[in-house]
């Protein structure tokens, strides 16, 4: 391999590390409403069921059943979903296409 090639892959392999640091960080949730995602072959409930074992509230459901809004002031929520069961845990306002459209409100 040539020396310009090298550089353009170790250029390249930066630009994609910093996008996925980028987008990770728009993501993450950052207050006490989220987006519970869990594996899709789950039984029905699955996302209800790690919502409740993480021990937040179930707000509404997602597009999909295995997606649930979730709310909780507990400052380690996000940590048990996952430990829970849940494969994703976003910011519900960048989390917008997995919501029916009559869900996307906060809880009251």
């Amino acid at each position: 391999m040539s020396p310009s090639v090298k550089g353009r892959i170790v250029i390249g392999a930066n630009v994609a590390v910093i996008a996925v640091v980028l987008l990770a960080a728009l993501v993450v949730p950052k207050g006490a409403t989220v987006v519970v995602i869990a594996p899709p072959w789950g039984e029905a409930g699955e996302s209800l069921r790690i919502v409740a074992d993480a021990g937040g509230t179930f707000v509404a459901s997602g597009r999909f059943p295995w997606i649930a809004v979730a709310h909780s002031n507990a400052s380690d929520f996000t940590t048990n979903l996952f430990r829970n069961g849940a494969w994703l845990v976003l910011d519900p306002v960048l989390a917008a296409g997995c919501l029916a459209k009559k869900n996307l409100g906060s809880p009251s």
